[in-house]
């Protein structure tokens, strides 16, 4: 089954929903894609895995070098909902910090909270509203 992604984006941060099996084909379609994000300001991106049904190991190596390229332009990826053989593969202990493997896309996002640059606005609005409440 092919690859598919669709793509959302608040805040510098992009998450990337992909459907269908993730193999090294796919996963060079997705290095392009992220490089895309990257050059457009997206330093933070989460891979939510929950509609891919396989990934095979070329696929980790590539996702691998994107991580790479992304923490030395200072930015970080996490994968979320990554289940079945995606779980196998990726559930080593030092694999699971290095691709920073969260169960949700909430629970990743609050995570990358500390990072987010729309927070100092959000508590900038709140102190507004409650002087005028």
């Amino acid at each position: 089954m092919p690859i598919s992604a669709e793509i959302n984006e608040s805040c510098g941060i992009a998450t990337i929903h992909l459907r269908g099996d993730l193999t090294l084909a796919a996963a060079r379609e997705i290095e392009t894609l992220f490089s895309h994000l990257s050059e457009n300001g997206a330093s933070r991106i989460l891979l939510d895995l929950a509609g891919v049904h396989s990934i095979d190991v070329q696929a980790v190596s590539v996702l691998t070098g994107i991580v790479v390229n992304l923490r030395m332009l200072g930015g970080e990826l996490r994968i979320v909902n990554a289940a079945g053989n995606i779980l196998q593969l990726l559930g080593h202990k030092h694999l699971r910090r290095f691709f920073g493997l969260t169960s949700t896309v909430e629970k990743a996002l609050n995570s990358l909270e500390h990072h987010d640059p729309c927070r100092k606005q959000r508590r900038q609005q709140k102190a507004l509203a409650a002087r005028f409440a």
